[in-house]
């Protein structure tokens, strides 16, 4: 069956893209992990609609910890504010569950599955990475792909602007564009490519499906090695490749 077979190929794109096992734990940060699957939900409308999610935080008690731990909740359960791990699960799947649609050209059945996963760099930094997988009919679901990255000495999310001034980010667009074969990204797409992961080895850009390729592409990741940006990180910046 098709909803049996829907994480592996999901997991799998995580994990091209982490080049790291599904959790990568530091010494000093534990994880658990949270995994829901309905099955088989049958609405007025005619419409089936099943759904999964695995969510993977930190489960520590430290303070730092349990701010990172707050925003990752916020951001893979979609909330406009902080709230408890159980309070976002119950208006994430109340959410999913007000939002199927009516069957479109004879498709009924629909699904959304959502899976995350964890990176630590050198105890420094730690990369949070989400993919969304949402079918609604056709050929294959719509994949959607989140990133983000927060500093473990500080508890706070590594923005853009966290690792380049302005002139180095324009630097930066002409070093993905290179990579793209082609000139897509001008100064007015700078937040395109705030939807990163650091490695330690260098930046992994993720552009979502269609925005600079053509559907079919689906979602293009862009490397750019430490060995090319080193120049241009700010200084605090550069701490986070470091061992």
């Amino acid at each position: 069956m098709m909803k049996n077979c829907i994480l592996i190929p999901i997991a799998l794109g995580i994990l091209s893209i982490l080049n790291c096992s599904y959790a990568q734990n530091s010494q000093v940060i534990s994880f658990d992990t949270i995994t829901v699957k309905k099955y088989g939900l049958t609405f007025r409308n005619g419409a089936v609609f099943d759904f999964t999610y695995q969510f993977i935080f930190p489960s520590d008690s430290a303070f730092l910890v349990k701010r990172i731990k707050e925003q990752l909740i916020q951001e893979f359960f979609q909330t406009d504010s902080i709230m408890s791990l159980e309070q976002a699960q119950k208006r994430y799947e109340k959410s999913m569950l007000a939002n199927v649609p009516e069957p479109m050209l004879g498709v009924s059945y629909r699904f959304l599955e959502k899976v995350s996963a964890i990176k630590i760099n050198h105890n420094k930094v730690l990369a949070f990475f989400s993919n969304e997988n949402n079918f609604l009919g056709g050929a294959h679901g719509t994949p959607w792909v989140s990133c983000s990255c927060y500093d473990l000495q500080s508890g706070n999310r590594i923005f853009l602007n966290d690792l380049f001034n302005d002139n180095a980010k324009i630097q930066i667009l002409s070093l993905i564009n290179e990579k793209l074969g082609i000139k897509v990204l001008d100064k007015n797409c700078l937040e395109w490519i705030d939807n990163f992961i650091l490695l330690p080895k260098g930046i992994v850009f993720i552009f979502n499906q269609g925005a600079v390729d053509c559907h079919a592409a689906g979602t293009i990741k862009v490397i750019l090695p430490l060995s090319k940006i080193r120049h241009l990180l700010k200084a605090r910046a550069l701490t986070y490749f470091e061992e």
